[in-house]
């Protein structure tokens, strides 16, 4: 019955003696008591005490290391701390702990110093508790303009309660300004190699008419000249195509989306007389669904026959260069959520290395084309969310083919006004 009271006080004794406190006098329960005493009080101020505060460690941790911007916020969006790298950005001295964010970057009695882009970022971040990454924000320190990226991260204790924001921001200017200038390089790179394509073509059949006008000086019999008439007439007609394929491919249009029955639109293109009479069979295979179910998409239709002719025009040209004895055939048909066509024709074939070097303006593989049909064709296909590819036969010739979705995606390129 005695063995735990002298169990409490041996422990009491032991816990004196390792504090090197002297017994303190009387009896035992005076010990015991006074024991007890000294624990509630220590684990008083043990609770008393405030823990360390675990943004003040991320505050001290991270501000010393960082060349970047970093930014502090409490659950309310008030300032808990600002590092150097940080003020110098903002063009602020460091604010006193516990500032609301909106003094801190708010209006500015000077108009031309306009933080609002950035106050607008993280007080959104502080209202919805979410983070914000990669975002972009302007501002304005004088006669200078710069341009941050912020990535808000909201610090939560055990997964659920937000405790407040970690913001992290850096000095985009520079590298937007290279940005900037890499895209304008490349767009005067690009139309430096368009506008050498227009110009080659433009002087190879002035050249022509010069030489077949040349020709008609010296006067020669009606039927010479006749023929001479009939070169200057084909030139005439040629230039006209290369700036209408030009402004084409330059700016194919937005799209006007309507609902499209995709094999009236194959037919129509089928019964173009440009084919010269070149017989086309056409397979047809809706899967589970109706004929006009099937075939039925989202697009632009003047875009889309703009394409299928481009692709029999070329699979026509092969197959009569090549004296093929049969007939193009075209297979129309369901593939996922969208339909496929092949176009396949008996000519030569395209070369494995060539096949994707012909969808490059100017990169023309027949005698007298501009160069720009398939070019314009994948482009089109593309603003469509579309695929279009070459591809040899192994019994011979070459197949295009297309796929497109029943609805196209949602692209500024596709829902742009002309």
């Amino acid at each position: 019955l005695l063995r735990p009271y002298e169990t409490l006080l041996e422990r009491a004794r032991q816990v004196h003696e390792a504090r090197g406190q002297s017994t303190p006098p009387g009896d035992d329960v005076e010990l015991l008591l006074d024991t007890f005493d000294q624990a509630m009080k220590a684990l008083a101020r043990s609770r008393q005490e405030p823990a360390v505060d675990e943004l003040s460690v991320l505050e001290r941790t991270l501000s010393s290391s960082l060349e970047s911007g970093l930014l502090l916020l409490d659950a309310e969006g008030r300032v808990l701390a600002l590092n150097e790298a940080g003020s110098e950005l903002l063009g602020l001295a460091a604010p006193e702990p516990g500032t609301p964010v909106r003094e801190v970057l708010g209006p500015s009695p000077d108009a031309a110093f306009d933080r609002g882009e950035v106050l607008a970022v993280l007080e959104e971040a502080v209202s919805t508790g979410e983070s914000r990454q990669r975002q972009e924000a302007g501002l304005s320190l004088g006669a200078e303009r710069r341009t941050l990226g912020l990535t808000v991260s909201p610090l939560r204790r055990n997964g659920a309660t937000v405790r407040g924001f970690l913001v992290l921001f850096a000095d985009l200017t520079e590298a937007r300004r290279q940005a900037d200038e890499s895209r304008l390089a490349q767009s005067l790179m690009e139309l430096g190699e368009l506008s050498g394509g227009i110009a080659h073509e433009l002087r190879n059949s002035l050249a022509t008419l010069r030489g077949y006008l040349a020709l008609l000086e010296r006067g020669p019999e009606a039927q010479r000249r006749e023929d001479y008439l009939e070169e200057i007439r084909h030139e005439t007609d040629h230039l006209p195509r290369v700036l209408e394929d030009f402004l084409a491919f330059a700016r194919p249009g937005s799209l006007r989306l309507e609902p499209v029955p995709f094999e009236t639109l194959v037919r129509r293109a089928l019964a173009d007389p440009a084919l010269e009479e070149v017989a086309v069979t056409l397979e047809l295979d809706p899967g589970s669904r109706a004929p006009e179910e099937a075939f039925l998409i989202q697009g632009d239709p003047q875009l889309l026959e703009r394409v299928l002719r481009n692709l029999l025009l070329n699979a026509a040209r092969a197959h009569r260069e090549a004296g093929a004895g049969f007939p193009l055939e075209a297979a129309l048909g369901t593939e996922g959520d969208g339909i496929a066509l092949g176009i396949r024709d008996r000519g030569p074939g395209v070369p494995e290395e060539l096949a994707e070097r012909l969808f490059q303006p100017f990169a023309a593989a027949c005698r007298g084309g501009v160069g720009l049909g398939l070019a314009l064709a994948r482009r089109i296909v593309s603003l469509h969310g579309g695929r279009l590819s070459l591809k040899t036969r192994t019994e011979g010739g070459c197949e295009a083919s297309l796929w497109l979705p029943r609805r196209p995606p949602e692209t500024p390129e596709s829902a742009a006004e002309p």
